[in-house]
């Protein structure tokens, strides 16, 4: 978490352009933190299947 966060601050520092860029650089990170979950939930949703169907066969 630390380390995505420092990640974060690397990438949005070199855009000293003002508040219409960060505005836009929170909504970025809106959806990239949406979309880490959908991946996370997927990834769970394929290993439960997995699971299943393992314990069927």
């Amino acid at each position: 978490m630390l380390v995505a966060r420092k990640i974060d601050a690397e990438y949005y520092q070199p855009q000293p352009h003002g508040e219409k860029r960060k505005h836009s650089g929170t909504r970025i990170k809106r959806w990239h933190r949406v979309l880490q979950v959908l991946v996370v939930f997927s990834v769970a949703m394929f290993f439960v299947l997995g699971l299943l169907l393992a314990s069927q066969a």
